[in-house]
C-alpha cells in the first residue's frame, strides 16, 4: 500500500471500465495483472466456471476477492456493478 498503490487501483478501474465498453454484450471479457501465470490453456475452464454467472473472481483470502484476476460478462448487472 505504498503511495503509487491507490493511483495504481484507478488504473487498473479505468481499464476495467475501459473493457466493459470494448466488450460485446453478453461476451467474456478477462482482466489479469502481469504477474499471474498460465500453465496451460485456460478459456475452456473459464467458459465452464463462468457459465450462468456474471463474474468469476480469483479468491484472495477467507473473504476477499481479487482484483488481479477475474473474468466478467457484460451485460447491465456487470455494468451497473
Amino acid at each position: 500500500m505504498s503511495d503509487g498503490w491507490m493511483n495504481t487501483m484507478r488504473k487498473k478501474l479505468e481499464y476495467v471500465l475501459f473493457s466493459l465498453e470494448e466488450t460485446a454484450e453478453g461476451r467474456v471479457f478477462v482482466h489479469s495483472d502481469i504477474d499471474v501465470v498460465f500453465y496451460g490453456p485456460i478459456r475452456e475452464d473459464i467458459l465452464s466456471l463462468i457459465d450462468g454467472h456474471d463474474i468469476l473472481f480469483q479468491r484472495d483470502g477467507e473473504r476477499e476477492l481479487c482484483m488481479g484476476f477475474f473474468a466478467c460478462v457484460k451485460n447491465s448487472r456487470t455494468v451497473a456493478f
